[in-house]
């Protein structure tokens, strides 16, 4: 069973702490929330990581914060992902949830995805709906608002090393004797390691989490956040409100419109 003494949540973050914040106002509100780990990365601006130590002071004070090492250019926040999810191995849980900065989840989320886990004994279990793309496919590992299990990270790890952050594709398909499975990046590898086990990944039939990164943020001027670290929190829940439904990642993102993560 899925407890908070076997449990921990790692939560990446890189340049948006003003998304952080409304993910740590929903975690604040989750029952029977486990640990709780922050991963800034070392590639984040300068000066973010008071930004992000004062989210977590205002919003999550008994998280954990890390300042991630030094480390190559890698694509994304594969680095940070993966690397995170490695902590959260090392750590000894048996259940490692991984929160994205841009993930806000009900206040049932560690119930809903143990009751996913438990109907198919999966070992992996996501927040969304499953995309049509893996539909066709079968049960394939996608964030975000993922759990992986200590088994299915026990044969993750091995594959988190240099060679792959050097080149991630190459080193899949040397390593897989394929071509990347829909990604190259930190869900492709899961995505491989399960295909290869024969494992695969629960989803719910509603979505247990949104995640409201989206495109053209703070990029074009109805999506622009500018100002102190207060005004762009409170600015980015306006923000989330009013977002064109194309300019999603994908329709299943959806937005939640009150901060105890309800639909």
């Amino acid at each position: 069973m899925i407890a908070r003494d076997n449990s921990v949540v790692v939560m990446p973050t890189f340049a948006r702490p003003e998304m952080l914040a409304h993910a740590l106002m929903h975690l604040a509100k989750a029952e029977d929330l486990p640990p709780v780990h922050i991963f800034l990365d070392s590639g984040a601006p300068e000066g973010r990581l008071d930004e992000v130590r004062w989210v977590r002071d205002t919003y999550l004070p008994q998280a954990a914060l890390h300042q991630q090492a030094s480390h190559m250019p890698v694509t994304s926040g594969t680095w940070n992902i993966l690397k995170s999810m490695e902590f959260g191995y090392y750590y000894g849980a048996e259940y490692v949830f991984i929160v994205e900065e841009d993930v806000m989840m009900r206040h049932d989320f560690m119930a809903r995805h143990e009751a996913v886990r438990t109907s198919g004994n999966y070992k992996a279990t996501c927040g969304r709906r499953v995309p049509a793309f893996f539909k066709k496919y079968g049960d394939l590992y996608t964030n975000p608002g993922s759990c992986l299990t200590q088994k299915l990270l026990s044969v993750l790890v091995h594959h988190i090393n240099d060679e792959y952050f050097a080149n991630t594709g190459g080193y899949i398909r040397k390593t897989f004797g394929h071509e990347p499975y829909n990604s190259s990046l930190d869900d492709g590898l899961i995505r491989m390691v399960m295909l290869e086990t024969g494992w695969k990944c629960g989803y719910p039939e509603e979505p247990i989490c949104a995640h409201q990164g989206f495109h053209w943020y703070d990029e074009i001027d109805i999506y622009s956040n500018r100002g102190t670290i207060q005004e762009k929190i409170a600015r980015f829940g306006r923000i989330t409100a009013s977002i064109k439904p194309g300019d999603r990642y994908a329709g299943d993102f959806e937005f939640f419109p009150n901060e105890d993560g309800d639909r």
